[in-house]
């Protein structure tokens, strides 16, 4: 943590927040960042492990491991059959 005490009060007054001032910065820049934080999705990573090794984002994120799907057919006549309501407990 910095002590902007000891920093002149009229310097405080025409620097930017971002440095210990007082003057917020107003750019359509800023707002489109702001914004764009609003409505960003936060990762929480429970282990290390399931960090990437890059904050970058991948160029194609569906380059990994390809999905193999697994066809299990239809289900059986029996298992079609309901014979009254499921009772959940």
């Amino acid at each position: 943590m910095v002590d902007f005490s000891v920093v002149a009060l009229e310097e405080l007054e025409r620097n930017y927040t971002t440095r210990g001032g007082k003057v917020e910065i107003k750019s359509r820049e800023r707002e489109v960042q702001e914004q764009r934080e609003l409505t960003t999705l936060m990762v929480i990573y429970t282990t290390s492990s399931d960090i990437p090794p890059s904050p970058r984002e991948p160029s194609d994120p569906y380059s990994g491991d390809p999905v193999i799907e697994q066809t299990f057919g239809m289900p059986s006549d029996e298992t079609k059959v309901i014979s009254g309501p499921i009772q959940l407990t």
